[in-house]
C-alpha cells in the first residue's frame, strides 16, 4: 500500500526459519531453573517449504512457537527468521499469532 516500506527485503535464498539448539529452562515458584521445558531443539526450513509443530501435550510447542515471537527467550541457542535474530522486531514483522489463552492485562486501552 501507498506510504508502506517492507522493514527486510526476503530473497527467494533466504531461510525462512532457522533454530538452532534451543534450550529453555524449568522454573520453579521461585524462578529457579529445574530442569528443561526445550532440550535443544534444532530444524531449518527451505523457500517454500511448509511445516507444522506436531506432538502430544507437553511436547514443546508452543514454548518453541514463543521463542520465534521472542515471548520466551531461551538460555541457549538462535532463533532466525529470514536471517535475522528472533529478537529483532524486523525479522518478526508480518508474523502472526493466535495464543490458545490470550491474556489482556487491565491496564490496556485500545489507544
Amino acid at each position: 500500500p501507498k506510504g508502506c516500506y517492507p522493514l527486510m527485503t526476503i530473497t527467494s535464498q533466504s531461510t525462512p526459519l532457522e533454530i538452532s539448539d534451543l534450550r529453555v529452562a524449568r522454573k520453579n515458584a521461585l524462578g529457579q531453573a529445574r530442569g528443561d521445558r526445550l532440550k535443544g531443539i534444532s530444524l531449518s526450513l527451505l523457500p517454500g517449504e511448509c511445516f507444522a509443530f506436531l506432538g502430544h501435550n507437553g511436547a514443546g510447542k508452543t514454548t518453541t512457537i514463543k521463542c520465534i515471537l521472542d515471548l520466551i527467550r531461551p538460555y541457549h541457542g538462535k532463533v532466525h527468521i529470514f536471517g535475522r535474530s528472533s529478537r529483532d522486531y524486523s525479522a518478526r514483522h508480518g508474523l502472526g499469532y493466535v495464543a490458545e489463552h490470550p491474556y489482556f492485562s487491565p491496564n490496556l486501552t485500545v489507544e
